[in-house]
């Protein structure tokens, strides 16, 4: 996908990942050497505050650029798409779901129930913790007949390497790392993804502004590579959105009560796993969720 936008892009282009320079599959190890993106000046954003909107813009761009890439190296047929049909939130991890994810939801919706105003969120968290498996399942099942990329599935703050200009501190330029969960599925299972379990809520308020921002690079890169005619429609991908953020949801939820969990509560995964241990929510995660709720409530995906 690189080669194919840079013959187009030139010197324009920007990689969307970092440069993979040796890559082995079978014995005696498996083995992917990649460049260290610490020596070029990348590095991950701060997560406790949720990202704002400059960020939020370079990822949906850079996101939109390996979409349309993506697209056009499918409608090629170049290459086996098939090891991407399923992702790692499919049929035979429910039981981690369950084990994982259902505890923390129920927490919450008591936690939230104790909240003057917020005592309808409590029952819809309630609702979502009983349906949880299913949400996730049908977050993460494939409907051909609408607009699909290889999704990075995984599009979260811990996979977003930033860098920063040296002299005004903003931000400039973004690697996506990670691509083992990638998954043949609709583009918004990485916008939603990326907006609940990372940017700020005065962002995810927003979302119309970011998914055109998203549709116009989307656009403009099919089009640079001679397929215009395969771009969605807006109306077509806010579809998608209202039907993917039960998903969204749900991880968000979970990866922030981890990763903003205070540092003497840090939660053991191994012994949730296990049933041995829980998730303490901290201060700062319970804020970020009384910002979310109505703010998810306004945009119709709760």
């Amino acid at each position: 996908m690189h080669k194919m936008l840079q013959q187009v892009f030139g010197s324009n282009f920007k990689p969307f990942a970092p440069k993979c320079y040796y890559a082995h599959y079978g014995s005696p190890a498996s083995v992917l050497v990649f460049e260290d993106l610490k020596t070029e000046g990348f590095r991950l954003a701060d997560r406790n505050l949720g990202l704002e909107m400059q960020h939020t813009l370079l990822c949906v761009r850079t996101l939109a650029t390996y979409h349309a890439a993506s697209v056009v190296l499918y409608k090629k047929g170049e290459d086996n798409f098939e090891p991407f049909n399923c992702g790692v939130y499919g049929k035979n991890n429910t039981k981690d779901l369950e084990t994982m994810f259902v505890p923390v939801l129920r927490d919450l919706a008591v936690e939230v129930g104790t909240w003057p105003g917020y005592e309808r969120f409590s029952g819809k968290l309630h609702e979502i913790a009983d349906n949880c498996t299913k949400m996730m399942l049908d977050g993460v099942t494939r409907d051909d007949n609408e607009f699909n990329v290889l999704a990075h599935e995984d599009a979260w703050i811990n996979n977003l390497m930033y860098r920063y200009s040296e002299d005004t501190g903003e931000v400039v330029d973004l690697r996506l790392v990670d691509f083992q969960t990638c998954q043949w599925i609709s583009p918004a299972i990485d916008l939603q993804r990326y907006l609940l379990s990372s940017a700020s809520a005065e962002v995810v308020q927003q979302y119309e502004f970011v998914l055109e921002e998203y549709l116009k690079v989307l656009r403009d890169t099919l089009k640079a590579l001679g397929h215009e005619h395969l771009c969605p429609t807006i109306d077509h991908l806010k579809q998608q959105m209202k039907k993917r953020a039960m998903f969204g949801l749900i991880l968000g939820i979970i990866v922030r009560s981890v990763i903003l969990a205070d540092s003497e509560d840090f939660p053991d995964v191994d012994k949730i796993m296990r049933n041995e241990g829980k998730v303490k929510f901290s201060k700062l995660f319970l804020e970020v969720i009384r910002k979310q709720l109505p703010v998810l409530e306004k945009n119709d995906w709760i």
